[in-house]
């Protein structure tokens, strides 16, 4: 029987895993490579060109509460995308890991097809500094570092969405939940958007406020229900987006008697719909004894988007229908005052800080 020293056979295994070294390591980085290679041949394939691309996260089972109408809210959102032709990224129940990854995965779809973003995110969000943070399902936050370190900021999404250089991105949140954490300075969510010119962000309730958790019975949120309709609608009638959240905001307050009213900010240089957008209205200009008239028209008729600008220094800018200020609109006075509101048959009815 033969006996090795362990001092002979020490030099002689380091020599073997010397050598494996040399050799695995290629091979490994080699494997990699092919399957770095093959996952991004497959998300060209997926992400074709002109393609309108969604991310969707559902993110309900917290640690702290679940939200019950978050998954299906989803879901429900889900369908009516991929029946319009969305390529639709749906996720649930992510941790920081995998919000980074699907985010990183969406930002490189768009970037391939060019098209139209749209994320929807239902779940817990916060606000700190006026920034917005979304949360993982298995976060507990105890101090500002755990906010800062451990939940997802809008700002990184937005940061990679502009690194895309598509056309146009919608960001909606639906994340002013009544928080189960301890640590929250502020209530729902803050006024922060991009400083870029392709994005329309919404959230499901005016900044600084909550939603209401759960309505007993209610399959969906009333701000997902009021959103389907608006979008299935608008898809069908071509409507800009813009407008779509107009109605989105106004049906939505009115089905809550005021409780509830979405907030969104556009930063959109020309119209966007859903489809192509009807080129109904023309661009004219229209003298008036007292004032001229320059927008959108409708058989020589102040219809849609347009200013009006008077001989005394005051100016308004914002919707016609029929010839009549109608809609969301901002009048403008020399001494720097403006009402900024919704506007009906001419008349100002009540100021408004959606736009």
């Amino acid at each position: 029987m033969l006996i090795y020293h362990s001092s002979l056979l020490f030099p002689f295994f380091s020599i073997l895993a010397l050598f494996l070294s040399f050799g695995i390591t290629p091979l490994l980085a080699e494997t990699d490579k092919i399957i770095s290679s093959e996952k991004n041949k497959h998300l060209e394939q997926q992400c074709h060109s002109n393609i309108s691309v969604a991310l969707v996260i559902a993110n309900s089972q917290y640690q702290k509460k679940i939200l019950k109408q978050s998954l299906n809210d989803a879901k429900a959102i889900r369908k009516v995308l991929k029946e319009n032709g969305f390529k639709v990224i749906f996720k649930t129940n992510l941790n920081l890991k995998s919000m980074n990854q699907a985010t990183r995965e969406f930002s490189k779809c768009l970037k391939i097809s060019q098209g139209m973003g749209l994320f929807y995110f239902t779940g817990y969000g916060m606000q700190l500094n006026g920034k917005n943070y979304i949360l993982p399902i298995d976060i507990d936050i105890m101090d500002k570092m755990d906010v800062k370190y451990d939940t997802f900021p809008m700002q990184k999404l937005f940061d990679r969405l502009k690194e895309a250089k598509n056309e146009l991105n919608i960001v909606i949140l639906d994340a002013s939940h009544k928080s189960p954490y301890r640590f929250f300075e502020h209530r729902g969510l803050a006024n922060e958007s991009p400083l870029s010119s392709n994005f329309l962000i919404a959230h499901s309730t005016d900044n600084d406020k909550n939603t209401e958790t759960y309505v007993e019975g209610e399959k969906y949120s009333l701000y997902l229900r009021e959103l389907i309709k608006v979008l299935e609608k608008s898809i069908r009638n071509n409507t800009r987006i813009v407008d779509m959240f107009m109605q989105l905001t106004n049906n939505v307050e009115r089905a809550s008697n005021g409780r509830q009213i979405p907030w969104y900010s556009s930063s959109l240089k020309k119209p966007f719909c859903f489809g192509k957008c009807r080129q109904s209205h023309v661009q004219c200009i229209k003298k008036y004894p007292d004032s001229i008239y320059k927008g959108q028209c409708k058989n020589g008729i102040p219809e849609g988007v347009g200013t009006m600008i008077f001989d005394n220094g005051e100016m308004y800018k914002g919707q016609y229908k029929n010839g009549i200020r109608n809609g969301f609109g901002t009048h403008y006075f020399p001494d720097g005052f403006k009402m900024q509101g919704i506007w009906e048959n001419g008349t100002f009815i009540k100021f408004s800080t959606h736009f």
